[in-house]
């Protein structure tokens, strides 16, 4: 589900920032620069792990601050097909289930990826799952265990049909199976 990946950048120190701790102001700017963002391929950064090297500062003309090369390892988010993962469910509608892992939110269920036979229940805003005798319902900021089918980096301009909007990295993920579900299904 983590893994580390290397990067090479350049970072900017601005002036005001010359009288810090120089191995803390550049921790900061790498966090800010990298941290929540995808980097394509990879997964979604977490935190800086460590340093590999750090080069000199250098002060480029008429910009005042110094850009120093470093070479670092990112903590990212990204995990494998078959993963299990336990989620918040965020929201749900009849074309499936929304996740959320509190850092990471672009995680769909379709309704075809759910256990069957399964139904959405407008007045209740739930998915109920009909097994044997039972109804057992998956409702808004329930936790649910969930399968990963994939992990898939969109290209810039893409729309996620999902969502309505631009999403870098998103999962699709499944409930259809043993064990997956609601959390309290299973305990």
């Amino acid at each position: 589900m983590f893994s580390l990946i290397r990067i090479t950048e350049s970072i900017r120190i601005p002036p005001h920032l010359f009288s810090e701790d120089r191995l803390r102001v550049l921790e900061d700017e790498v966090n800010r620069k990298f941290s929540n963002r995808v980097v394509e391929g990879h997964g979604q950064c977490i935190v800086l792990y460590d340093w590999l090297s750090i080069g000199e500062d250098r002060i480029l003309y008429g910009d005042g601050a110094t850009q120093t090369l470093v070479e670092f390892r990112m903590v990212v988010f990204r995990p494998m097909g078959g993963e299990v993962i336990l989620a918040r469910i965020r929201a749900v509608d009849a074309t499936g289930i929304f996740l959320s892992l509190d850092f990471f939110d672009d995680i769909f269920i379709d309704k075809e990826d759910l256990q069957h036979p399964s139904t959405f229940e407008v007045e209740d805003n739930a998915w109920i799952w009909k097994y044997e005798e039972n109804e057992l319902y998956l409702y808004e900021f329930d936790y649910i265990w969930f399968k990963v089918l994939d992990v898939v980096f969109s290209q810039p301009g893409d729309k996620d049909a999902a969502e309505g909007r631009k999403s870098p990295m998103h999962i699709r993920g499944s409930i259809a199976g043993d064990g997956l579900g609601g959390a309290s299904w299973w305990a």
